[in-house]
C-alpha cells in the first residue's frame, strides 16, 4: 500500500531532478525539513498540481506536462550606469562638465582641472591659444589670443611704427619707418624700385626728368642737372652740337643766321655769316685780311704799298692803327698838284706844291 501522498511524490520528483540538485527549497512542515535521514524526502510548496505546474522558491517554473521550460531569474529591468557619479578627469564629458580631456586636463590646457573649457580672454593661454591676456588683449597677445604682429595696430618692439597711423603713410608693410630705397613708394615718393640705378626711370625715389641731374638710359644723351642751355647739355638733354640751333659758349661763334652786326659782335664791321658754327664776313684790323668793306686800307704785317705810287716822294706808307694808309712817310714834289692824304714836301700854294724840294 502506497502512503496517502506517494502520487503526489510521484508527479514531483521528477520536477525537482529536472530542476537540478541546486535549487532553493521552502519546507513543509508536514513532510519536515528535508535535511533528515531520508525519512521525510525532499521538501516542497504545496501547491495545485491539477494543471501540472509548481513554483520553486517562487522563482523558477516547470511545466508537469512535460516541456521541460524553464525561467531564469530577472532583474527589475533598471539600467546598470543610472546613479554613478560624474567623475571630471575620467576622459568623459558628462551633461554638468563643459569638457574632459582627462589626463590632460590642466591649468594651461584646453580643459581645465574642473572640467570647465579654456576659452580666450580667461587670461590662461592653452595649446591652441599661444598667448591670453584678458579680453581686451595686451602688449604681446591680440584679443583673438594670437601673438601681436606687424599690421595688428599696437607698435610693439622691435616695430617702428604700424601702417595706416600717418598721413601721408611713412610706414611700411614690415612696420619700419619708409626710407628711400625700400620697395614701398610711401610719404613724398613718387616711385621706389628698391635700387640705386640712377639710370632707370626712378631717380632718389622720385620719377626721372630732364634736368635731375641723372642721364635716363636710353631717353636722354645727357643730363648736368642744370638750366644753362649753352652748355655741353642742352635743356634738352642733348650733348651740344654744331647745328642744333644752340651756341656752345667757348666752343662756338654761331650756330644758325646771325642776327647781330660784325660791329656788335667786336669786329671792326662786314657783313657777318655763320660757317660751321664760325662768324665769318666780318673782320678786324691786324686779322690779316684787308677787309674794304670794314674800311680796311692794309694790314700791319702785310706788305705795304710805296709812296710813288701814290705819286710821292718817300718810300713805303705806313699802315694806321685802325688799318688806314698813313701817307706821314711820303710827300708830294714841288710843282706837284696838292692831295688831300699826302702832304707837301714843302707847302701847297694855290694847288700846288711849292718848295720843299
Amino acid at each position: 500500500m502506497l502512503r496517502p501522498n506517494a502520487a503526489r511524490w510521484s508527479l514531483v520528483l521528477p520536477v525537482l531532478f529536472a530542476a537540478g540538485a541546486g535549487g532553493c527549497t521552502r519546507t513543509n512542515p508536514a513532510y519536515g525539513d528535508g535535511t533528515g535521514g531520508g525519512s521525510g524526502g525532499t521538501a516542497v510548496d504545496e501547491t495545485s498540481l491539477s494543471g501540472g505546474t509548481g513554483s520553486v522558491d517562487g522563482t523558477a517554473s516547470a511545466s508537469a506536462s512535460g516541456s521541460g521550460n524553464t525561467s531564469a531569474a530577472t532583474t527589475d529591468g533598471a539600467d546598470s550606469t543610472a546613479g554613478v557619479e560624474a567623475v571630471c578627469g575620467d576622459g568623459h564629458t558628462d551633461p554638468e562638465e563643459q569638457c574632459d580631456d582627462g589626463d590632460a586636463n590642466a591649468e594651461d590646457g584646453n580643459c581645465y582641472l574642473d572640467c570647465t573649457r579654456n576659452k580666450c580672454g580667461d587670461g590662461n593661454p592653452s595649446p591652441t591659444q599661444p598667448c591670453d591676456e584678458g579680453p581686451k588683449g595686451g602688449e604681446t597677445c591680440t584679443p583673438e589670443c594670437t601673438l601681436r604682429s606687424c599690421g595688428d595696430g599696437v607698435v610693439q618692439d622691435p616695430e617702428a611704427c604700424e601702417p595706416g597711423q600717418a598721413d601721408p603713410e611713412t610706414c611700411t608693410s614690415l612696420c619700419t619707418e619708409n626710407k628711400c630705397g625700400d620697395g614701398e613708394a610711401l610719404g613724398d615718393e613718387q616711385c621706389d624700385d628698391f635700387n640705386n640705378d640712377d639710370g632707370d626711370n626712378c631717380v632718389d625715389c622720385q620719377f626721372a626728368f630732364c634736368g635731375d641731374g641723372a642721364t635716363l638710359f636710353g631717353d636722354e644723351q645727357c643730363d648736368d642737372g642744370n638750366d644753362q642751355n649753352t652748355d655741353e647739355c642742352t635743356n634738352a638733354c642733348t650733348s651740344a652740337i654744331c647745328g642744333d640751333g644752340i651756341i656752345f659758349a667757348g666752343e662756338e661763334d654761331c650756330d644758325g643766321p646771325v642776327l647781330a652786326t660784325c660791329e656788335a659782335l667786336g669786329f671792326d664791321g662786314g657783313s657777318p655769316q655763320c660757317d660751321a658754327c664760325v662768324v665769318v664776313g666780318c673782320s678786324t684790323c691786324g686779322d690779316g685780311i684787308i677787309d674794304p668793306s670794314a674800311g680796311e686800307q692794309c694790314e700791319p704785317d702785310l706788305d705795304l704799298p710805296t709812296c710813288g705810287e701814290f705819286g710821292a716822294m718817300g718810300e713805303l706808307v705806313a699802315c694806321a692803327g685802325d688799318c688806314t694808309l698813313d701817307f706821314g712817310p711820303c710827300c708830294i714834289a714841288e710843282g706837284e698838284p696838292c692831295q688831300v692824304d699826302i702832304d707837301c714836301c714843302g707847302s701847297c700854294d694855290g694847288g700846288s706844291c711849292s718848295g720843299g724840294g
